[in-house]
């Protein structure tokens, strides 16, 4: 048994957890990415229990080890007890959250705008970056080639439709958008 693959198979059982602590309606797929993006951004109120339930998922899985990996598992990571080797497999988990990429579900539009200064910005969601922020493609009349950045989803106006989208880009942008 290899750290690796350990801690591949920690946060696989983390992943299949039956529980949805940002609830149901969460962008987040599973517990492991409800935890990756605590480690990356911040963490909840809950996350005392997601740590929780990691010394748990790995207090199991290292118990569950025959004798043979375990004792493969303490010599890679230089530790002498079963205590040491879940400490040391959930500090390298936790640096693996903060390494892996989260995967969000994608937001519910694609096109949207906002007002900034005295013109409108009109966006295409490229890709979703966290729970309220995207990283996009703005046009506007200041910026009629494009720019791409990350926005905070708050402060998106209104959700256009692709042809809305086009109806902007075919008018150069408008200064202001109808409100529908």
């Amino acid at each position: 048994m290899t750290p690796q693959r350990a801690l591949t198979e920690i946060a696989r059982a983390a992943a299949d957890l039956d529980i949805r602590l940002l609830g149901d309606d969460s962008p987040l797929a599973n517990p492991w990415e409800e935890i990756k993006e605590q480690v990356q951004h911040g963490p909840s109120p809950y996350w005392p229990i997601y740590q929780e339930t990691l010394r748990q998922l790995t207090g199991s899985f290292v118990t569950q080890l025959p004798l043979n990996e375990l004792d493969a598992l303490k010599a890679a990571l230089k530790v002498s007890t079963q205590e040491a080797v879940e400490r040391k497999l959930t500090q390298r988990l936790l640096r693996l959250a903060q390494k892996e990429k989260i995967d969000y579900a994608p937001f519910d539009f694609s096109y949207f705008c906002y007002a900034l200064l005295n013109f409108t910005c009109y966006g295409r969601v490229i890709d979703r970056t966290g729970l309220n922020e995207c990283y996009a493609r703005v046009f506007s009349g200041a910026a009629p080639m494009s720019e791409y950045g990350t926005i905070d989803c708050s402060r998106i106006e209104g959700i256009l439709t692709e042809n809305d989208f086009e109806e902007a880009r075919a008018a150069g942008w408008p200064a202001r958008w109808p409100a529908s």
